[in-house]
């Protein structure tokens, strides 16, 4: 029981990580894959990086919330309920970069190098770490039947 838990703090943890990094990653000025520098003028990948600050600070909120009921080991089926959240709120910081705000069109600025696929492969690897807290959260929920 004991190993299984641990696997639950980590991987919910790991997505209050991932949510911070997509909140505060595409930035201006302070993220590390920032967009737009300080001062620049404001182009489509700015608003693309307000917009992931929401959505990454939903996802590590979620991300905590799992974490609490990792701790205690109870409420499963919150804990799916909050991982399927947490996919959703994924998929919406994906689409908001890809497509529903997009970033700027010409492929030779900064927004294409760090600002796109930086933000996509930090938020597969968060919905990697969610789906093997459902994974962990259905075998315990499993054993508990037999």
């Amino acid at each position: 029981m004991m190993v299984k838990l641990n696997i639950g703090i980590i991987t919910s943890l790991a997505t209050v990580a991932i949510g911070l990094l997509i909140a505060i990653g595409p930035q201006p000025g302070i993220g590390p894959f920032d967009v737009c520098g300080p001062g620049a003028t404001k182009m489509v990948c700015y608003w693309t990086s307000r917009a992931e600050l929401g959505i990454g600070a939903a996802i590590a909120l979620l991300g905590a919330a799992l974490s609490a009921i990792s701790v205690t080991g109870r409420q499963r089926g919150a804990g799916v309920g909050l991982a399927i959240g947490v996919i959703v709120n994924s998929a919406l910081a994906i689409l908001v970069a890809v497509s529903l705000i997009g970033i700027c069109g010409n492929e030779m600025m900064h927004c294409h190098d760090h600002a796109l696929p930086a933000p996509l492969a930090i938020t597969i690897l968060g919905v990697i770490a969610i789906l093997l807290s459902v994974a962990r959260i259905w075998s315990d929920k499993n054993a508990e039947r037999t």
